[in-house]
């Protein structure tokens, strides 16, 4: 990787700063080329000299090519910045992006509120130790899975609209017999809440935390990027090491750049349907809410009309494999958290289970 982790953090303000100069460039640009362009034109046709003519035109054609240039120059940057950066960093520039192409849209400032939410995640995990490397999932211990614990069982043959959990899609695809759970941050804590073991909850390269029928693919201050490139792939490692094997694939990610993610996820979720992940079910878990008075005094600023926005886009993701689980307003008016972003074991684990219900 070419660029330093800390670039964006450092120079965020910057690129937005930049980006409103670029606004009122292309705006005020335009009206330069228009006023400088017709003024010679309209004084040689008025003095009537025919050879002044192919000169003004030529002056004219200049300042439009130069305009021409200015308007790539938001397009050029971004996709510079792409190259420059590997797919499992990019995220950490993506808010760079987004607040240059569009500084005064609503993306920018979620971005931005993101980008801080997944800066002091990390520092939590360094300081809780939750992000030491983990994984003890061995492919070969596959067809090796236990079976799926008696709580687990009953909680899938609950009725969805039982308890207050709120709206939850369904279809006719018949269940899976073992479960992949995607995630964050927030999954790495659900995980070690049901296991126990926070250090495996975390993911590696040589796996995922199995437990059961359960197997967690989840790391910290992870979005998109993540999701594309590591998670998916080593999803469907563990597809091919096991055919003839149905599974749920549970997708928990979101909270991470929310709104600068979602048209991204829409698109990668109906692909994954129609063709990696065709045979399985897959149940789109809805980003989960915040205590936004609890976020303010410890560093993070998600906001819960963000979240509804994703969740709705979400809840547009519609295949014949695709559920959506609407767990978001199930919890809404009742969860706990250490922090406003993430939760109580208590609330992981009622999550977790309104999470199997779908």
């Amino acid at each position: 990787m070419l660029l330093d982790l800390n670039f964006c953090e450092d120079t965020v303000n910057t690129w937005k700063l930049i980006g409103t100069a670029m606004y009122v460039i292309k705006i005020v640009v335009p009206l330069l080329v228009i006023i400088t362009g017709i003024i010679p034109v309209f004084g040689v046709i008025t003095k009537g000299s025919a050879d002044e003519i192919p000169i003004a035109v030529k002056s004219v054609l200049s300042k439009m090519l130069a305009a021409i240039l200015v308007f790539l120059v938001p397009v050029i940057i971004p996709t510079v910045i792409d190259m420059l950066v590997d797919t499992e960093t990019s995220a950490e520039i993506r808010v760079c992006e987004i607040c240059f192409k569009d500084p005064f849209g609503g993306e920018c400032n979620g971005a931005q509120d993101d980008y801080q939410n997944e800066r002091e995640d990390k520092k939590k995990e360094v300081e809780e130790g939750t992000h030491l490397p983990g994984g003890n999932l061995d492919t070969g211990d596959l067809e090796d899975a236990e079976t799926p614990e008696t709580e687990n069982t009953s909680n899938q043959s609950k009725d969805p609209d039982s308890g207050g959990s709120g709206s939850i899609a369904s279809n006719n695809v018949a269940n899976g017999s073992k479960n992949i759970i995607i995630g964050d941050s927030r999954t790495v804590g659900m995980c070690a809440s049901i296991t126990g073991d926070w250090n495996n909850c975390s993911f590696n390269n040589s796996g995922g935390k199995k437990n059961g029928e359960d197997i967690y693919i989840s790391q910290g201050s992870m979005s998109y990027s993540w999701f594309n490139g590591t998670a998916v792939s080593a999803t469907n490692n563990l597809l091919s090491q096991s055919q003839g094997t149905k599974y749920n694939i549970y997708s928990l990610m979101g909270v991470n750049i929310l709104l600068g993610d979602i048209d991204n996820y829409v698109s990668r979720y109906k692909q994954l349907a129609d063709n990696d992940w065709k045979n399985h079910k897959i149940i789109l878990v809805s980003v989960t809410p915040v205590d936004e008075g609890k976020e303010a005094s410890n560093g993070y600023s998600t906001k819960n009309s963000n979240i509804e926005t994703f969740n709705s886009k979400l809840k547009t993701v519609t295949t014949s494999n695709i559920v959506y689980c609407d767990v978001y307003n199930s919890i809404k008016n009742n969860f706990s958290t250490t922090d406003g972003l993430h939760y109580t074991e208590s609330t992981y684990k009622e999550i977790y289970n309104l999470m199997k219900r779908c």
